[in-house]
Parts: structure tokens; sequence; C-alpha cells
């Protein structure tokens, strides 16, 4: 199974939270809580995929692998930055902490033909040693990993999550641009709150109606009534 574009994702099924963080991943890169989410097997509404895509994976899409089950995620079709003299490609890690505790990796690669395409792979760490919290291993050795009376031993049958994320930092500028600019501004919406659905802003009379006013006005002043009749 292959995993589908952030756009399908964010119009499709799922829960609430899920659909949200599938439009968020259209116009920015992920946050560490985001990303928790994801990699979490009992949290993710992402399906797990089995292999590698058929062509090179637009901007926004969010895919999960297991590292175990599918080595060869990283051949997606694109040309990305190789290291110096060098055949193997640039990969910048880095390891993202929260409170001083470490809790996901990240492996960022970027495009040769479109400077603003990267590429970015996250896996969970262990909060204490900073290590993969479930490292890949091969069908054999998961065997291997078994107590002496040949029940998994807990901890080790864990898939090894990783979640590859596409973005072009361009095309999500213009994505953000355009949700922005098609929200309604909080004024208006605080205005239209004040004045309520039917009701009308009330103007103030001008000029000629309030001349009109006070020629139509009888005088109060009874010395002045007096003046008129002698």
């Amino acid at each position: 199974m292959f995993g589908v574009s952030a756009e399908t994702q964010a119009h499709g099924g799922g829960n609430g939270e899920g659909q949200e963080i599938f439009a968020t991943a259209m116009g920015r890169w992920l946050n560490v809580t985001e990303l928790e989410a994801l990699l979490t097997p009992e949290s993710t509404p992402l399906p797990v995929s089995t292999c590698k895509p058929p062509s090179p994976p637009p901007s926004g899409t969010l895919i999960l692998y297991d590292r175990s089950v599918t080595r060869n995620y990283k051949d997606d079709g694109y040309e990305w930055v190789k290291k110096r003299n060098s055949h193997k490609v640039r990969e910048d890690h880095v390891k993202l902490r929260v409170g001083g505790r470490f809790r996901v990796a990240g492996c960022y690669v970027h495009c040769v033909t479109n400077a603003t395409l990267h590429r970015r792979a996250y896996h969970l760490l262990n909060p204490e040693t900073g290590t993969a919290l479930n490292p890949p291993t091969s069908s054999a050795s998961a065997q291997l990993q078994r107590s002496a009376n040949g029940d998994a031993i807990p901890g080790r049958n864990q898939p090894s999550l990783i979640l590859v994320h596409y973005l072009d930092t361009q095309i999500a500028a213009l994505h953000s641009a355009k949700l922005a600019a098609e929200a309604p501004r909080s004024s208006d919406i605080a205005s239209t709150a004040r004045r309520g659905p039917g009701r009308r802003r009330s103007r103030s009379p001008g000029p000629r109606a309030l001349q009109k006013q006070k020629q139509k006005a009888p005088n109060s002043n009874p010395q002045q009534q007096q003046q008129q009749h002698d």
C-alpha cells in the first residue's frame, strides 16, 4: 500500500485531528507533537506503506513506512544533492528535543533540480539515550528477539516506523497565503457578533435634517412668544 498526498488525506476519511495535521503538512513542516502523533502506532491515522513510491510524490505528501519491511523507501524518483566527491546522498541529521529530552530524529535531503523541494524523514527516539526507539531489524533477527519460552520480548516487536514528508517551500508559502486570504478576519467576526445578524447600524441626521427639525419645533420660551404677539 502506498501513501497519498496530504491534500487527498485532508479531504478523505479519518478523525478531525488527523485531517487537520494532513492539511497543515501542505503549508509547513510539522512540529514535534504532530510528528509523535503520526509515528505512534496506537494513534497514527496513516496506513503503513509497504512499497516505494511509484512516482515522485508531490509537495505535502506524508508517507509512513516500517523500515524493517520497506528498506527502499528512499527510491522515490527524485534526484537529491549528493556528498562532495561521492555518489551518496547528503543527509543532514538532527535530533529534536523538548524540555531537554530527546523526542524525534530527522534526516533532511534537498532536491538537485528544484531548490525549494525537500524531503524529511522522522523516527521516534528513546528520551533518555537519544537512540532510535524501535530500530529496524531483519526478519531473521526479529525471530531471535524472543524469550526462552518463545514469547516475544516486550518492546522488541514494535514496527520501526518512519514518517517521510515531502515539501516544496515555495508551494507551501502560496498555500498558506491562500488560506489566510480566504479566512474571515477576526475583527469582522467580532463586529458582526456585536451588531447581531438582524440589526442595522444607526445613522446620525445630516445638517438639512437638523434645520428642518428646528423649523418644525414649537418655541417654548414665553417671553419670545409675547414679543411676537406685540
